[in-house]
Parts: C-alpha cells; structure tokens; sequence
C-alpha cells in the first residue's frame, strides 16, 4: 500500500486526474466571459442606449445589441455548466472508484495478516477503518487535483478581471487573503490533532460495542450492566469533550475567516466610491467588481474548505495504513486465476526441531520431531490445547515456526504453493467457524475455487469497472463448487457425495429428522410437494396396517383438534407467514366478530383469563420469562408483565366490567390456546362440539382477504413441517415410543420412494445463523469435519474435533472415516486417546514442548 494519501492518487488516479484538470482549464474562459457579459450590458447595451454597435461587420440597433448580448451569456453559462457537470460527474467516479479499491486493498490486507494479530485487533476496529473510515474518502480523491486548480482558476480569473478594470479594486480585493494564508492553516493544525483523537476514541469505541454485542448474554447473566453503561458512558463522553474543542476551535476559525472576508466589501465602497466620484471609474465597472468579488469569496472559501478536507483525509489514510501495515503478513499470491493448482500431498511429512513463540516472545513448541508416512493415522496427545493450536498453525502455514524445518515429500512447507496446500491439506481448528450461511454452502466452503461458468443476470456488477477500481473481476453470483477437481460430472453428483461424507459421520439420521421439522413454500418447490403429498397418502395407509393412528391427531374438518389453537380450530387454517401484524390483527377481529355471533365471548374471556393467571403463576417461578415463554410460546418476554395485570385485575372483577381492550386481549389469549399443550381442561368437550359448529360458519361468512391458509388433505400446506405434512396431523404428546415408531415408518416410506435425500438437502438449506448460533456444537463440529473431507484431502488434521461426542461415537466416526478414505493422511489432535491400538503412531507432545 502507498504510504501517503498523495502517492495513492497519484498512482492508481492520474489519468483520471489530468483528464479532470483539462476540463477545469476548459472552464476558465467561459468563467471570464460570464463576468465580462454583464459588465458590457450594463456599459454598452443599457447605459450606451440609442448608439448602434458593430459586431462582425454588422450594424445592430440598442434592442438588438442587448438581445445578442443576453443570448451570449445565456449560451456562456449553458455552456459552463455543461462542463461543470461533466467535471462533477468524473470527479465523483473517480472518488467512488478509488474508495472502493481503498476497501478492497484492505480488505485482500486484512487476508494476508498473520492470525495472533486477530489476537490484539477487535472486528469492530477493523470493520471501522474499513467501512467508515475510508468513506469521507471518496470526496478528497475525487478533487485532489481538480478543486484546487478549479477554485485557483477561478480566483485569478477575477482577481485579474478586477485588476483590468482598476489596480486599486484589485489590491482591495486581495489586501487581506495574505493574514488568511497566515492564521487558518494554523488553527487548522490544532483542529487536525483534535481530529486525531477523536479518531482513535472512536475507533476504541467501536471496538468495545463490538465486544458488547458479542458478551451480551454474559452482561446479562453477570449482572454488570451498570458497569458496562458506565464504560459506555466514560467513552462517549471521551469523544463528546474532544468534538467540543473541535467545534470551539472550528467556529472560532470560521468567525476569524468571515470577518476578514467582509473588510474587503469595506475597502470597495470607500475606494471604489471615491473613485466614481473622481469619475476615474465607471459605475458599471464598480458594479462588475463588486459581483465579481461576490464570486471571488466563493472559490476562496472552497480552497480553505479543501485545505481543512485534506489534512483531514491525509490524517485518516495515514491511519488507516498504519494499522492494516503488520509484520509477518503473508505476501504470496492467493490463487492463481489462468490455470488451476497441481499438485499433491500424499508423501511424507517430516517436522525436524519445530519451534514458536507467542506474542510475548516465549517458547510454546520446542524441538518438535515427527515423521508421518502416507495413509497413516497419526495421533498427537496434550493437554495443553494451545501447544495444539501452535502445531496446526505450523503445519498449516498460519503462523511460521520461529526454527525448524517442515517437509512433505521433499519439499518445504513454505515452498508449496498456497492452492496447493489449500486444497490437499485440510483443518478443523478446535473452534468451527461457521459462516452466516445454509448448512450446505457451510459444508461446501472449502470448494469455492471456480469462478461460476453459467452467469446469472446481475445488473450491480460490471466486470471492466471492477478492473477499473483494481478489484477482482470475477463474478460473485453463481456456483462457484469445483466438483470437477473431485472428479464428479455435476452439481447433483457433489451433493451425493456430501451425503456419502455426512454418513460417515453418523449425521444422515440427523439431518433427515432435522429435514422432517423443515417449513418450505410449495410453490418454491412443486415437485417435492407433489412427491410428499404421495407420501402423505401411503403413509396414512401404512398408519392404517400398523397401530399407530392413536399418535397422531389427524386434521379432520369435522372435529376438533387438541394439537391446534383454539384459532386454528375455528379457522381450519394456519395464519400466513408473510401475514404481518396487520394481516393477523384482522384475523383476530374476524375471529373476535365470530365468537360474538356465536354467543361464545363471555366464556372465552372466562377461559382467557384462567390462562392468564396460569401465565402468571408460572411466572412465579421463572423470573426471567424464558421457559414461560417456552411453553406459551404466542408471547414474547415484554407481553409477560401485561398479561400478569390482566390475571390480577381479572381475578379481582368480572371479566364482562373490564375496557373493551382489556376483554379483546382476554379473548386472544383464548382463540391462542392450544389444549393439548396449555391445558386440555381449558377446553372441554361441549366446548369443542361448538367451536366446530363455530368452524362452520366461519366457512360461510369468512372474509376473502383474510392472511389465512386453509387445510386440505389435497394440497401441501406451507406452514406446516414436512412431518406434519406427511402425517397430516400433530403428533400426540407424551408417546416418545410411538413417536419413534412413526418417525421409523416414516423413513421407511420415504427411502421407499427416494425423498430421503430431498428431505436432508431441505435441512442443509437452512441458515445457520451468525456464527452458527442457531447449531448445536455436536452440528457445529460435524459441518466443520464434513467441510474438510468433501474436498478429498491428501493431510488431514483435526484439533479436538469430536470433543462435544462420547467416545464410542468418536471411535465409530473413526472408522467411518477410515473406510471412505483408506490412503488419506490423518493427524487427529487431542487430550488423550482411550485406546491407542487405532492409530499407527502416537505422539505425547508435552515430551517436546518447551
């Protein structure tokens, strides 16, 4: 990276820079006639009237004179706006595009930086120097070179109009500028290291919100909230005191500016005055000055505004660079973009007198020796996880070892290019990372090396403006898996064997039955509903044959169903996911309107408030709400305290004397009611035979804009699980036996018929949230494993990677991944091996630590 901001415009804009100079010079000549026009209308058209003109031969009357002078300067201001616009239209690309390759040299830096500096450096500084800090960016750039000489121009123009018209007008109009020239850039510094602390307060700031957000739930189960605000607190406070100088000093620049700007008005009347009296001055020509001297403050408030923007970007770049510029950053190059690597891995890998320090210079690994041959299952114990961790930093070349060498095949590690040992060499580090992504493309991660070859419409990305800005010019959108250097024909082909790998970690049954609980919109996927919809039918057969049609409670229009709310009873429907607050507030009212008709609102509120005081009392013993909110699952947290009143204030009075909106909310929380769930006394059987006969005329009178999906035992319900769907129905509660039995059928059937695999790619479609937050470790640790071995690795090197399994499972795993890859290189990282017959070598690597 170029070390000033100057050096930077310069290399990656000067073309750009020159073109926009050319068109500010182009500028100046219809600046100079804007000001000249006026002053020979007044002059020679209005002052001069009666007198015929000669222009270019011709002879022109006063009108017609005055008309042609006025259509000149209306054609001179066209004309320079015209090119002021185009001027503004380059000098904003070029500042856009030069921002953007600013980020992405950042960003390709931030790649290339050794990870024990991600150890001292917090994301929220790094995102902050990246994102917000490079943004006032983009308008110095954009006038580096174009606003000075723009602005300059501009003043020598009319400095030297002014001193055409009288020398003494143009003394006057620039006495003062030398005390400007004097004073602001002194003031100006003060304000640049101000500047430069608000920077770093606010760059820390970042950094603790960042740790904030992440430590949140620790905040909150230590109590420390008033401690994390009163730091909060402290460093806003910093950046408040620091901004007050700035606007002090600023204002007080600003004041001192201005005031000497209107001495020069003063000058003029006196000067310019006298000389009209003298009649050594025409008044047209005082006029032209003084509206010229209006425009000469202009650029020169420009200029200082340009001066105060680049003490400001060059502060901030110089910054910027100072952090992304670490030592020990990789400055390889990362792939190569015309031929793909060659390359392998399955050769000897030999560690002679291994050693690294951490950051404080103090020895982790000292004198580590190991020889690997190929095939081998080699496991390397210690207790010390972060001897671990050094050793397959080493061994990845993440961090370099401080002596010693690391061999495979005869060549040294640091000699094998990076995508090579990208591809053929794997990892699990002891903490997944999981990206903000679907399982799949979780899983898959590790094979996005090809650039898509079927390009999708994307109007946000042209290739020759990345190139322009120095960015990668490779499309994003598209499939970017290389199954080809796997050897598979497609796309279809790299999920099967993604399967085949997630068998061999036990983890197919996981992502069937993960499958099963999937909600997915029909018409996103005809085929697959079409096919469960099959499914739907031999499975109520099968349930027919087997005993098992007690588990289920079976949606049947004609009776009512304990596994649905009282709502859905009614409705025979499930309220649309893409409803919206307004959408299910008129399903409430139209439900409200019903139970009024049907004579049902009194005990509806009556029931309403027993759950109320159900909610309440369980609140007792769950002060934070969670499990409450767990098993009344139709309230949030903030809704407990209301609802808690209304219990109170029921109990105390008859439901009929509350406010109308105390009664609706009453009646919600009945129509929420789900008996099987919340309380199968709630709703009784006579209860029951009129809310069906309720379902009734709610089919007649229902309004057609209502957000509701109707069940039909024809059609595939989108908000409803595969499960449910298949088994069109709701499962019963407390039959785990059973439940396991249907869930056996179910897979029967569906193995029967080919939809298993559909089922688990529908769970390897889900989000996995940011950081995985929505996995469980055991998952989290799997998807990492699997996304080392999809790519058919020659070394593979695990550091606690099955920490969160018992150990029969391990030792399963194990073998699984023993069979499916006989000739792979295993390094398997951990704290102790139960049983040391499973691996060809075992190596205690405390012996050689420091």
């Amino acid at each position: 990276m170029e070390k000033t901001l100057d050096r930077f415009v310069w290399r990656y804009s000067a073309r750009q820079q020159i073109v926009i100079a050319a068109l500010t010079v182009v500028s100046f000549p219809f600046l100079y006639l804007s000001l000249e026009l006026p002053k020979r209308i007044i002059n020679d058209a209005i002052t001069g009237a009666g007198v015929k003109q000669q222009v270019f031969g011709l002879e022109l009357g006063p009108f017609a004179y005055l008309l042609l002078l006025c259509l000149a300067f209306l054609a001179v201001v066209l004309a320079n706006g015209l090119v002021k616009m185009r001027l503004n239209t380059l000098k904003g690309i070029t500042g856009e595009r030069m921002v953007r390759r600013l980020r992405y040299q950042l960003i390709e830096r931030l790649l290339r930086f050794p990870p024990r500096h991600f150890e001292r450096v917090s994301q929220g500084e790094l995102i902050s120097l990246i994102n917000a800090e490079t943004e006032p960016l983009a308008g110095y750039i954009g006038e580096a070179l174009a606003l000075p000489l723009f602005q300059g121009g501009t003043m020598l123009t009319i400095l030297a109009f002014m001193f055409i018209q009288n020398w003494v007008l143009g003394v006057a109009s620039v006495a003062l500028i030398p005390l400007q020239i004097w004073l602001i850039p002194r003031l100006q510094r003060q304000i640049n290291q101000l500047s430069k602390q608000r920077v770093q307060r606010s760059r820390k700031l970042s950094e603790r919100i960042g740790e904030l957000v992440s430590g949140a739930q620790e905040i909150r189960l230590q109590g420390t909230q008033r401690y994390a605000l009163a730091e909060m607190s402290y460093r806003l406070g910093e950046i408040y005191y620091i901004r007050l100088r700035i606007f002090q000093k600023k204002f007080m620049m600003k004041f001192l500016n201005n005031f000497i700007n209107q001495l020069t008005p003063f000058f003029f009347f006196l000067f310019g005055g006298w000389l009209v009296i003298e009649g050594r001055l025409t008044l047209g020509a005082l006029v032209a000055a003084l509206a010229a001297y209006k425009d000469l403050t202009d650029p020169w408030k420009e200029l200082l505004a340009f001066y105060q923007q680049r003490q400001d970007a060059r502060v901030k770049y110089e910054q910027i660079v100072e952090q992304f510029t670490v030592a020990h950053a990789y400055e390889g190059p990362f792939y190569d973009q015309h031929t793909p690597p060659e390359g392998a891995l399955a050769a000897p890998l030999v560690l002679s007198n291994v050693a690294t320090v951490n950051d404080l210079g103090e020895r982790v690994l000292s004198g580590v020796h190991m020889e690997i041959q190929p095939g081998q299952w080699v496991a390397v114990v210690d207790e010390n996880q972060i001897r671990r961790d050094h050793l397959l930093s080493v061994l990845t070349r993440l961090r370099e070892p401080v002596s010693g060498r690391i061999i495979i095949g005869g060549t040294a590690l640091e000699d094998i290019p990076t995508p090579v040992l990208a591809r053929r060499l794997a990892a699990q580090r002891s903490e997944p990372f999981i990206f903000n992504s679907t399982i799949t493309e979780n899983v898959l991660y590790g094979l996005n090396y090809r650039p898509p070859a079927e390009l999708l419409p994307d109007d946000s990305f042209d290739p020759e403006e990345a190139l322009a800005a120095g960015n990668s010019p490779d499309r994003f959108l598209g499939c970017w898996w290389d199954y080809q250097s796997l050897g598979l024909p497609d796309e279809r082909a790299l999920l099967d064997w993604d399967l085949r790998v997630a068998k061999a970690l036990e983890a197919d049954n996981i992502l069937f039955e993960r499958g099963l609980m999937e909600i997915f919109d029909p018409r996103a996927q005809p085929k697959l509903a079409a096919r469960l919809l099959e499914a739907r039918r031999r499975v109520r057969d099968a349930l027919a044959h087997s005993g098992l049609e007690e588990v289920v409670h079976h949606f049947n229009p004609e009776s009512f169903n304990p596994g649905l709310s009282v709502a859905e009873n009614i409705t025979f429907a499930l309220q649309s996911r893409l409803s919206g607050r307004g959408g299910r507030r008129r399903v409430l009212t139209a439900l409200i309107a019903l139970l009024e008709a049907e004579d049902l609102t009194h005990l509806g509120e009556q029931i309403g408030a027993e759950l109320a005081r159900r909610v309440s009392r369980a609140c007792l013993d769950d002060p934070g709400g969670i499990h409450v909110v767990e098993r009344f699952e139709f309230l949030d947290v903030d809704e407990l305290e209301r609802v808690q009143r209304l219990a109170h204030k029921a109990t105390e009075q008859d439901p009929a004397s509350l406010k109308p909106e105390e009664r609706d909310e009453l009646l919600r929380l009945f129509l929420s009611i789900i008996p099987e769930r919340h309380g199968p006394d709630l709703i009784g059987a006579r209860l029951q035979v009129r809310l069906v006969e309720a379902r009734r005329r709610f089919a007649e009178t229902r309004p057609s804009d209502l957000a509701i999906v109707p069940l039909d035992e024809e059609r595939y319900h989108p908000g409803l699980t595969v499960f449910d769907n298949v088994i069109f129905g709701r499962i019963v509660q407390g039959s785990a036996v059973a439940e396991r039995r249907l869930h056996q059928l179910v897979r029967v059937i569906f193995d029967e018929m080919d939809l298993t695999r559909a089922v688990q790619l529908l769970q390897a479609e889900s989000l996995a949230g940011i950081h995985g937050a929505r996995l469980p470790v055991v998952t989290k640790q799997r998807i990492a494993i699997m996304r080392c071995l999809v790519k058919r690795p020659d070394i593979l090197i695990l550091n606690d990677a099955l920490s969160a399994f018992d150990e029969d499972t391990q030792r399963q795993i194990r073998r699984n991944i023993r069979a499916l890859f006989p000739l792979m290189t295993v390094i398997w990282m951990t704290r102790a091996v139960a049983d040391e017959s499973e691996f060809d070598q075992v190596i205690h690597l405390e012996t050689m630590a420091g």
